[in-house]
């Protein structure tokens, strides 16, 4: 008996159609079964060879209703195939052969079609659909698919920055995005195959106008051959997961004003005012700009404009966690500092630099107000027809902030780095490791997985 390999192992697939199926195959051996994931519906096909068995459950499935992203769960020859589906949404294959008789070839397919649903985290999973192709007593051969995407966009806290062995070419003077392999969306694909190949262009440092405007290397824009992100979005692509609006808001910016001096939310009133215009900006499109003068889109705009280039997709915004915590008791007396209280948060060179409690509030207060434009922005989406989904995950984050009760999921000040100009202050307050895995797991509740 041939069993089934995982449906997550992609390279044993390879291997596997490139061997011969039967050398004594006859007309109709070859079978597949194609499933569409927002349908949920199922087509089938035999036929002479495995293309036209492949292309002819694609047909079968959108002819039943399914949408654009019909793909091919399994292909067989001389096999039994399986397909299982689960009460949240996920899908597993299987196919076998057994010299036995075709009852047992039957029985391994759909015991292989439920364990690979399981593997993929499916809750009750159970065989939906079966069919025979040739002879199953065999032998017999057969793969996996589908090829769809699970597409990870949007900025720094979607790239993974601060978690180094970023993937080549994105930390370079040209271009710092800085992708990770500890990021959040590289987690999840790992974790939930069935999203499928990951398209990974998150990019530090990105705002919203990087969906509409080719990378280029500007002053501190370090995105050079970066495409427009929504560019990356097909009608393959089935998820989307992204952040954006923190640099349209300009964090960077007000964070510096606050290491720089006590008292930033009182005595900025400029940072303030810029602040609240960038804010409105992200609901109007109108407004004001971007740091270095990029455009500042309406997120809810943008959100239907992903939508439009990936109709089959479903959509999750994650919101951003606040970064310092809440309990004065927790910052050090300072009698220089308006709040009386301080707390340390990096090294610049040889200085430790604090920062006040009120700033640190105003921050955190700065962070809640985005995360609301942001849900608000989901809402008026959804109310328009776009599958989209807000990802709070200031829960998640409640005591792992800088300067709170627990251990810091944020990356504190980084100092200069050796070599003069090599400059790691980019890595500043994002997520660490476990702030990442605490997106994932935010991310995963909210597809159902």
């Amino acid at each position: 008996m041939h069993r089934t390999l995982p449906f997550a192992a992609l390279a044993a697939v390879i291997v596997v159609a490139l061997l011969p199926a039967s050398v004594s195959a006859e007309p109709n051996d070859y079978g597949a079964i194609a499933y569409s994931p927002v349908k949920k519906t199922i087509g089938h096909a035999i036929a002479g060879r495995r293309d036209a068995a492949e292309k002819g459950a694609v047909k079968n499935c959108k002819s039943k209703g399914g949408s654009s992203n019909c793909q091919v769960y399994t292909w067989f020859t001389n096999a039994w195939g399986a397909l299982a589906e689960s009460s949240n949404g996920h899908v597993g294959s299987g196919w076998a052969w057994e010299s036995a008789g075709s009852d047992q070839a039957r029985a391994a397919a759909r015991k292989y079609a439920v364990e690979s649903c399981a593997r993929v985290r499916g809750k009750n999973c159970h065989v939906t659909f079966d069919m025979a192709a040739g002879d199953p007593r065999g032998p017999g051969t057969g793969g996996f698919g589908p090829d769809y995407a699970y597409v990870a966009l949007g900025d720094s806290y979607s790239s993974g920055e601060g978690n180094r062995g970023y993937v080549p070419p994105t930390d370079t003077p040209a271009n710092k995005c800085h992708r990770s392999p500890h990021a959040y969306g590289v987690r999840l694909q790992h974790d939930v195959p069935t999203l499928g190949r990951l398209v990974f262009h998150a990019c530090s440092g990105a705002v919203t106008d990087d969906f509409y405007t080719k990378g280029a290397s500007n002053g501190s824009r370090h995105n050079l051959g970066e495409k427009r992100q929504l560019d990356y979005l097909t009608g393959e692509t089935v998820s989307v997961t992204l952040t954006i609006g923190g640099n349209d808001l300009g964090f960077g910016e007000a964070m510096q004003s606050c290491l720089q001096s006590f008292g930033c939310s009182e005595k900025d009133r400029k940072l303030v005012r810029v602040v609240n215009a960038r804010l409105a900006a992200l609901r109007t499109g109108n407004g004001a700009t971007a740091p270095q003068g990029r455009r500042i889109h309406a997120v809810t705009r943008l959100l239907a404009d992903v939508h439009g280039r990936a109709r089959n997709a479903r959509i999750f915004v994650g919101g951003y966690p606040r970064l310092f915590g809440t309990n004065k008791s927790y910052y050090r007396k300072n009698r220089h500092a308006p709040s009386g209280r301080t707390c340390y948060v990096g090294n610049s060179g040889l200085r430790q630099v604090f920062i006040d409690f009120n700033d640190a509030q105003w921050l955190n207060e700065m962070v809640k107000r985005l995360d609301e434009v942001l849900s608000r922005a989901v809402g008026s989406a959804r109310a328009r027809g776009v599958p989209v989904a807000f990802v709070p995950v200031q829960g998640s984050f409640s005591t792992h902030g800088l300067c709170d009760s627990g251990r810091a999921w944020i990356t504190p000040l980084q100092r200069e780095s050796h070599p003069p100009g090599k400059s790691q202050r980019q890595e500043s307050f994002h997520p660490t490791v476990a702030g990442q895995q605490a997106y994932e797991k935010n991310f995963r509740k909210a597809e159902g997985v």
